[in-house]
């Protein structure tokens, strides 16, 4: 049981039995509302299990809403909306049924609704960009080639920014001047302070003797994008206004003619304070010079972390062995509640068919192509299987001999890709670091997994594509598993091969049916 965590305290009597302490389901919506007991026992379960993982970091809220969200949509088999806060908060929502509840524990406010259209479960659509991450922030620059970005709230801002003008009718990426206007406001408004932006299709090099903290420079998909602060005074209201374009190209914001009253002042006020900013940088020396007199406790700090890695393995291990010694033979294939892209929409396994079109991909293209047959289709029929999420929140169910292409992710790497692997692997060889491919918004995403660990689903399926590959729950993922299909997987993936197993493929190759 984790240190901070105290059991909330339920109702005895009555007809609330069983609910927090002091909650109602009342017309008002305010303090702890919650109406059905079910919705209330998932979402405390999953809460009570998430904590008591060794890898459980309880200032990931995203983290915790997507455990709530997944299980809370297993039990009442229907599609979920979740929020958890750290602050109260107030809703005001119309509700055809009884399933929402709100409540706190430890310091979360948990917030859970049923929506009133049905989605596919688990549908990974994200409404959040979750808890930043710095990327590769150093100390001092002088020349900027590559990433860099120690500021997460700047790097949500450009996220966000860019995600929201893909998103306006008529977009149109060739204008960068644009999109760097539209960036440049968005950081002004969040800071009070003066940026500059630039916005470029390719990449390039930056130069600069402006290296602060509040500088990123991020590919963001299609354009590669910079923002940095370049005063700490307030930016001017010329900023704002709209001017009328020049004919050039260019994703820097500035003024489109020859300079103005209004510039020239802005410039004399920058060049007056150049002195005060080169004292707030003297100031931001002596700060990071009196930080390295706590080495001490930050060698604790990576000590403590190096042993919650240790015991995140040793329960990573436990789980992997209890795997092994299941009776299930590790052949199976994906879960009942994975969900295919289909011309018509999201579709779960049980929904599709022999026939029907599903989401394929080449090397470099994604199209449909019909399903050809089923290796596996037991509605049934109990399995075990890994589960594995990445640090956006995809999840998906596969068999531990399963193949699914991955990619290696180091430290800096590219979020997008042009070229799928060929590379497979069996779902029970990934680790966490490890990157799986992620259709996001028709672009193949790299996304680290973050968490595996094995669970126990009713339903096995195995689709099979006429080359081999599919999308399942918007991941690439091969249709081969284990043992009779090896002769398939090797024409469709680069698969390592035992020592010794030529002739023996040969000769399934002269009994394997064609059609395959």
């Amino acid at each position: 049981m984790k240190s901070f965590h105290v059991p909330l305290a339920l109702e005895h009597v009555g007809e609330r039995e069983g609910f927090p302490l002091n909650s109602h389901c009342q017309l008002d919506h305010e303090g702890s509302y919650c109406c059905n007991l079910a919705l209330y026992n998932a979402l405390i379960c999953a809460y009570n299990e998430l904590i008591d993982q060794p890898n459980f970091y309880q200032y990931n809220l995203r983290q915790i809403a997507k455990k709530l969200q997944w299980d809370a949509e297993e039990i009442v088999q229907h599609s979920m909306e979740v929020i958890v806060s750290y602050d109260d908060f107030v809703f005001r929502a119309n509700h055809q049924n009884d399933r929402v509840c709100k409540f706190r524990v430890d310091k979360y406010h948990i917030f859970a609704y049923e929506t009133e259209v049905k989605y596919p479960l688990h549908w990974p659509v994200n409404v959040d960009l979750g808890e930043a991450k710095s990327i590769n922030c150093p100390s001092k620059l002088k020349e900027l080639n590559g990433q860099a970005c120690c500021n997460p709230e700047l790097q949500y801002e450009i996220f966000s920014t860019m995600d929201e003008q893909k998103q306006l009718p008529g977009f149109n990426k060739h204008d960068t001047q644009k999109m760097a206007t539209m960036l440049l406001r968005r950081v002004q408004r969040k800071f009070n302070t003066t940026f500059e932006s630039i916005v470029s299709p390719a990449e390039f090099v930056w130069g600069t003797q402006r290296y602060n903290e509040r500088v990123c420079k991020i590919d963001a998909g299609l354009f590669s994008a910079l923002t940095f602060q370049s005063s700490p005074l307030p930016p001017p209201s010329s900023d704002f206004v709209d001017l009328p374009q020049s004919n050039g190209g260019g994703g820097t914001q500035g003024p489109n003619s020859g300079p103005t009253d209004q510039s020239v002042a802005n410039r004399a006020t920058i060049n007056q304070l150049s002195n005060q900013l080169a004292q707030t940088q003297r100031a931001l020396e002596i700060a990071q010079s009196q930080s390295q007199q706590n080495a001490a406790i930050a060698e604790q700090s990576a000590a403590q972390a190096r042993a919650g890695e240790a015991q995140a393995s040793s329960y990573y291990n436990s789980l992997y062995q209890e795997y092994q010694n299941s009776n299930w033979l590790q052949r199976y294939c994906f879960s009942d509640d994975t969900w295919l892209t289909t011309p018509n929409g999201k579709k779960r396994m049980s929904e599709v068919d022999v026939g029907d079109f599903v989401l394929t991909a080449n090397k470099t293209h994604t199209f449909f192509t019909p399903i050809t047959m089923w290796m596996h289709r037991e509605p049934e029929h109990n399995a075990y299987f890994f589960t594995i999420m990445t640090e956006y929140g995809k999840m998906l169910r596969l068999s531990g001999k399963h193949l699914i292409f991955k990619t290696s992710c180091d430290n800096i790497y590219n979020e997008y890709i042009e070229i799928l692997p060929t590379k497979a692997v069996y779902a029970d060889q990934l680790r966490e670091g490890d990157c799986v491919i992620v259709l996001k918004k028709g672009l193949f995403q790299q996304q680290k997994i973050q968490e595996i660990w094995i669970a126990q689903r009713k339903g096995i399926y195995a689709p099979m594509t006429s080359n081999g590959r599919i999308f399942v729950n918007d991941m690439f993922a091969s249709c081969h598993s284990n043992v009779k299909e090896i002769n398939i997987q090797y024409k469709f993936a680069e698969v390592d091969l035992p020592i010794g197993v030529d002739l023996w493929l040969n000769i399934m190759d002269l009994v394997t049916p064609k059609y395959f």
